[in-house]
């Protein structure tokens, strides 16, 4: 019970859902996986345009998408999937 304790639950606390999508086939099941609105960031790593919408796209997934807890289980289910 003492480990269940320290597991932050807190609406602050809170972390985005975000998938990294590595494949086609991580593409399909994850645009499958339900019926909400779908957002997804194609990403260069050397482009400078792609790092500084980085902290955009991470707001707007904290804010529409699912809040996990400190264990990765989903304590808000956002309105969008990230």
């Amino acid at each position: 019970h003492l480990f269940k304790d320290l597991v932050v639950d807190h609406e602050d606390d809170l972390r985005a859902d975000i998938v990294s999508i590595q494949k086609k086939e991580g593409l399909e099941s994850f645009l499958d996986k339900d019926e909400r609105l779908c957002i997804i960031k194609v990403y260069a790593p050397f482009c400078k345009a792609c790092k500084a919408f980085g902290r955009s796209f991470l707001k707007l997934a904290l804010e529409e998408g699912d809040g996990l807890n400190s264990l990765r289980q989903v304590q808000r289910e956002g309105r969008a999937r990230f």
